[in-house]
């Protein structure tokens, strides 16, 4: 759960080549800052555990095999969307994956509503989120998912 003196602080990350990593201050702490991003990169773009519905092959499934419930569920399954032509029909399930892969956020009281959306902009799709805080502060983050995308 969120406490009031932690509400929008999160873990800062440092891109790195194609990788992120945790930040760590000269003093050995991992360096802390206000905002969503780390959150909000680990909720999208941590691979979660494929169903047999979207994949067949259970090796094939990827992510974190203890994901197998819906008690913990650890990332989003944004990845499997990455091979097929967009149709407006999966760019909608993609915005619901997005969405629900967020909710905890939700849920920890450190947003109050949380929207996603999918837009093919320069023949890529584009992910966009607005978070709304209980301050009524309102933060949006867009995120290049893949390009040569056919709609």
């Amino acid at each position: 759960m969120a406490h009031e003196s932690t509400l929008g602080q999160d873990v800062e990350l440092t891109f790195v080549g194609p990788y992120y990593d945790i930040s760590v201050a000269s003093n050995g702490d991992i360096k802390t800052k206000s905002s969503f991003d780390t959150t909000i990169i680990t909720s999208l773009f941590t691979e979660a555990r494929a169903s047999k519905d979207q994949v067949v092959i259970p090796e094939n499934r990827r992510g974190w095999i203890g994901s197998h419930n819906e008690e913990f569920i650890l990332g989003s399954t944004l990845w499997v969307y990455g091979q097929l032509r967009n149709r407006k029909v999966e760019l909608n399930e993609l915005s619901t994956i997005a969405r629900l892969s967020l909710k905890h956020m939700i849920e920890d009281n450190i947003a109050k509503k949380i929207t996603a959306s999918i837009n093919i902009e320069d023949n890529k799709a584009v992910l966009t989120i607005r978070i709304e805080r209980p301050n009524n502060q309102v933060d949006y983050r867009h995120y290049e998912l893949w390009e040569n995308t056919g709609v």
